[in-house]
């Protein structure tokens, strides 16, 4: 069956991640974010144009050096004053992935460096990527998928659980769309195609996971009915250790805790 490499991005975090509001304080423009709002939006946009790049970009050649199943690459580049953006750091020493990272960087259009005290910054970007070479013709449908949260808080706003690892937004609703982003990409990425071939069946699959929590940031209990007891249990291993490793938070208010009710709503195609 055809290889197809499928290109995830985990998670972006800039060296001068610290931007606030303040006007004497701007993140990177890149070509198409201009229109963003706010340090928050142009990261999130910064992001998203990074990522498009390289889905887009990377070339047969660069394919063909990778092996069989997951590949992870620490990339770190720097968007200076004048625009540029150079390769800083690839943890890798084959020549052909390392001129494809350079070629896919040489394309990201920069409008505005970044502005700190009010002056132009060179700003490191380190960004890790992990790219699955998928032979079983099973791929996650990201568009599709979505995270909701529902907890015991009874106030009139709605308040989000977090995760630690992330920045932070001033808008809980922006934040917990990001974070659940960052945690659907994470559990994606941690199930290996060729685990669950076997159960899926041709066409669109769909599977609902709720995880409920306590307020002291733990997983009670996890519910999947997926039909298949071997897919539940890789669901629900994977889901723990997502919850883990993204160091979960409960919704907080005022210095209170609250528990709640997690569903992720995953889409596999098959072909």
């Amino acid at each position: 069956m055809k290889t197809l490499p499928i290109l995830l991005f985990v998670f972006l975090l800039v060296s001068a991640s610290a931007y606030s509001q303040d006007p004497d304080e701007t993140y990177i423009i890149a070509k198409g974010c201009k229109n963003a709002e706010g340090n928050m939006e142009l990261k999130d946009c910064f992001s998203k144009k990074v990522s498009n790049l390289f889905t887009r970009s990377v070339g047969r050649k660069f394919r063909n050096e990778l092996k069989p199943g997951i590949n992870k690459f620490n990339l770190a580049f720097e968007v200076q004053k004048d625009k540029s953006v150079h390769l800083v750091h690839l943890n890798s020493n084959n020549p052909v992935i390392k001129k494809e990272f350079e070629n896919t960087l040489n394309k990201l259009k920069i409008i505005e460096p970044g502005i700190q005290d009010g002056k132009p910054i060179n700003a490191t970007i380190n960004l890790p990527v992990v790219i699955k070479t998928n032979t079983t013709g099973v791929e996650a449908n990201h568009k599709m998928s979505k995270v909701t949260d529902k907890n015991d808080y009874k106030g009139n706003e709605r308040i989000y659980p977090s995760i630690d690892i992330y920045c932070k937004y001033e808008d809980e609703e922006k934040a917990f769309n990001s974070y659940s982003n960052y945690m659907l990409n994470f559990l994606f990425n941690k199930i290996e195609p060729d685990q669950i071939n076997t159960f899926l069946n041709p066409g669109m699959n769909f599977f609902e996971i709720k995880i409920l929590y306590n307020k002291d940031d733990t997983i009670t209990k996890i519910v999947s009915n997926s039909g298949n007891s071997k897919l539940d249990t890789i669901f629900k291993k994977n889901v723990v250790e997502v919850f883990h490793e993204s160091k979960f938070k409960s919704p907080r208010k005022d210095n209170v805790s609250y528990s709640g009710e997690m569903v992720f709503y995953i889409f596999y195609m098959k072909s």
